[in-house]
């Protein structure tokens, strides 16, 4: 019995040290005697979700004794993410449990606080997330777009090349920050160490969305991860490859030598954090994230191993088959494949439900492809039904083919007239679309997934915007951002708010 105890005591030891927030949730929860705080279900769930959640009601707790508190953390969450920048290669990291969203707009926050007012602008790529721009009408921040390099057999946004970061750099030499997405919905990442160079040499920081590449530093067959390229503020969407549950992310920070006002921007996102996060932080989703960091320390470079393999084999049988194509870009996320079945006729759309109505669901259906996500958690049953769905797959008549857009010209002109928190602001009209052309759009429009922009508030709505989007719905696509979701009205500006 003794021996027992003192493997039992020695379990908890090592809980403490590798997981110490679940640690704390798992200890409080085992010596509760009586429950009389919130969540209002006190650890016994509602039915149905009582038995289907199982016990996940008794780790939902609050603030109580013990626990610490992720607004001013001093104990079991503090050194949960403590061992998160260590994991990582931060010099400090934050749980978040608003999604990579408030980690972005705390971000965008920072820029603007630390910035003097004649270094108000930010130099972002225009393949930006949805959540970028609401960062945006946060801050104040006006930013300068950048085009992406684009495949316009996939019709995708890819990358963003230091050398055209460079020019917008020369071109705003007043420029407070820099903001890319990489790697992008798609898996394919930008040369992030050479425009973290070129952020460095003019003293500002690199803002990195890496919000699809958590798990790049688990294996050096994956691409470089972002801090480890230089970047000075990187955010993770841990749900969406390290198995933590939706909703929760990490932001990280990092230092660069010589740089001034570093400690200025981490405080600032410390209180930026204060300030939009929930004040009541799920326990669920914090535990989880404590628990996907110490799995990816302790098994990252054996679990992705598999799930690296796993991908390689499944697009090399994919791309054996007759008029299925498979994206293999440079440097692009292995785990992350990208599937055309255009020359058979089926747009990204039709494809998607097709898969669906067959028990196999993708993260991404878009006008000429889908995207699939594999992970370590990722079964070879799901892989083989893939397959055999695919294999079977009918082409479509040509008389029943929806005719597939042509990726909207990466070149196309935009004009920014107001900064988007001006627009978003200022007073509005609805009107029809018919006559919205020349009007300066007060919301953003934006073909969803993946959520990048077509239109965004402050610039003019142009006749090329307009056709682009009307396409997507008429294929099968959803458009987000809208207050009309039927996209018959806009919402313009009426007059600038003074």
């Amino acid at each position: 019995m003794a021996i027992a105890k003192n493997e039992a005591q020695e379990n908890w030891e090592n809980l403490r040290r590798e997981m110490p927030l679940a640690a704390a949730v798992f200890e409080k929860v085992r010596s509760l005697k009586g429950r009389f705080h919130v969540p209002g279900h006190q650890g016994v769930g509602l039915e149905p979700l009582g038995s289907r959640w199982g016990t996940a009601f008794l780790d939902d707790l609050t603030e109580l004794e013990g626990l610490d508190n992720l607004a001013v953390p001093t104990a079991a969450i503090a050194e949960a993410q403590r061992l998160a920048a260590k994991t990582f290669g931060a010099d400090r990291s934050w749980f978040l449990v608003n999604g990579s969203t408030v980690g972005l707009q705390a971000a965008l926050l920072a820029v603007s606080r630390m910035s003097p007012r004649s270094r108000q602008k930010i130099i972002i790529g225009r393949n930006a997330h949805q959540s970028i721009l609401t960062g945006l009408m946060l801050s104040g921040l006006c930013p300068v777009w950048v085009q992406p390099e684009v495949d316009y057999e996939f019709g995708i946004a890819t990358h963003m090349t230091a050398k055209a970061i460079a020019q917008a750099l020369a071109d705003n030499p007043d420029a407070g920050a820099v903001c890319i997405v990489s790697p992008t919905y798609y898996g394919t990442t930008s040369n992030v160490e050479a425009i973290a160079q070129l952020c460095h040499k003019t003293n500002i920081p690199l803002i990195v969305d890496e919000a699809h590449g958590g798990h790049f530093v688990a294996h050096p067959c994956l691409p470089q991860c972002a801090l480890a390229a230089g970047a000075n503020i990187v955010v993770q969407s841990a749900h969406k490859t390290l198995g933590s549950l939706t909703q929760s992310a990490l932001l990280h920070y990092q230092e660069i030598p010589g740089q001034t006002n570093s400690n200025v921007l981490e405080d600032s996102l410390s209180d930026n954090l204060r300030l939009l996060q929930s004040s009541s932080p799920s326990y669920l989703l914090m535990t989880s994230l404590d628990v996907a960091r110490s799995r990816l320390q302790s098994h990252g470079y054996q679990d992705w191993h598999r799930a690296i393999e796993m991908a390689q084999s499944l697009g090399d049988h994919l791309s054996k088959m007759s008029n299925i194509c498979v994206l293999n870009y440079p440097n692009q996320d292995p785990t992350r494949v990208i599937i055309s079945a255009i020359e058979k006729g089926w747009n990204g759309y039709d494809l998607d439900e097709y898969l669906d109505q067959r028990g196999v669901a993708v993260e991404i259906g878009d006008s000429r492809a889908i995207g699939l996500v594999i992970t370590p958690q990722t079964c070879s049953q799901s892989v083989d039904r893939l397959i055999q769905v695919i294999q079977t797959l009918p082409k479509v008549q040509e008389n029943a083919v929806k005719i597939p857009y042509r990726q909207r010209q990466a070149r196309c002109e935009f004009q920014t007239v107001l900064t988007p928190r001006e627009a978003w602001f200022s007073t509005q009209k609805s009107i029809d679309i018919r006559n919205a052309v020349g009007e300066i759009c007060a919301e953003w429009v934006c073909p969803y997934p993946p959520g990048i922009p077509v239109l965004l508030p402050g610039e003019k709505v142009t006749t090329d915007a307009l056709e682009f989007l009307q396409t997507i719905r008429a294929i099968g696509g959803e458009l987000s951002g809208l207050l009309d979701p039927t996209f018959q009205t806009i919402q313009v500006v009426l007059k600038r708010r003074q």
